[in-house]
């Protein structure tokens, strides 16, 4: 029989609670729930996890750790090849926006059960929230041209915003794709961002 880690079986766990979070609620699943889709005992997650809340948190925290990670190793300019203002901030809210995408299900839990954390995890989860935010914040500051009047803070927000947003109105099967969703999102701001 091929053995699993402990944090590959609290990584599997999780995927099959996240499955049940996002079909019906963090508040109404139950550990027991939890449990009988990964097929243990419930007294087999508390080996793995001491409350449903540890869970959240480590599918949040896990899902923020990989998305920092990638965020991290976008270059805005892509070792030296942007040069223009317009293209340098397109390719950092592409770059944000599909890596968000790719974990669309984790960002729709964070957005609907992120206050069910509480203490020392709440916390954790905002700092990590914050580092996000001044990741991407320090990337805009790499775009040379932004408007003056215009705040980091704000255009951060933007950004961080509708590439959360895109996950409860994007349709597989709509009019756009989610690749011309978010090049038309792009445009929208890129055209009132940049100095011209």
């Amino acid at each position: 029989m091929l053995r699993i880690s402990l944090e590959e079986r609290k990584a599997y766990i999780a995927q099959a609670a996240m499955e049940v979070f996002a079909r019906r609620g963090y508040k109404t699943t139950s550990l027991q729930e939890i449990a009988e889709k990964v097929e243990i005992t419930k007294a087999g997650i508390y080996h793995y996890f001491k409350t449903k809340e540890e869970i959240l948190y480590f599918i949040l925290v896990n899902n923020n750790l990989e998305k920092i990670d990638r965020f991290k190793a976008v270059d805005p300019t892509q070792n030296g090849k942007l040069k223009e203002p317009l293209e340098i901030l397109r390719h950092i809210i592409r770059s944000y926006a599909h890596i968000s995408l790719e974990t669309n299900d984790v960002a729709l839990l964070s957005m609907r059960e992120r206050h069910q954390l509480t203490g020392k995890n709440l916390e954790s989860f905002q700092q990590m929230e914050k580092e996000i935010f001044s990741l991407l914040k320090a990337k805009i500051k790499v775009v040379p041209q932004i408007k003056a009047h215009y705040d980091t803070n704000t255009i951060a927000y933007l950004i961080i915003s509708m590439s959360a947003w895109f996950g409860y109105w994007l349709k597989n099967d709509g009019r756009l794709s989610r690749e011309e969703i978010v090049e038309q999102s792009i445009e929208i701001i890129c055209s009132g961002v940049l100095e011209t």
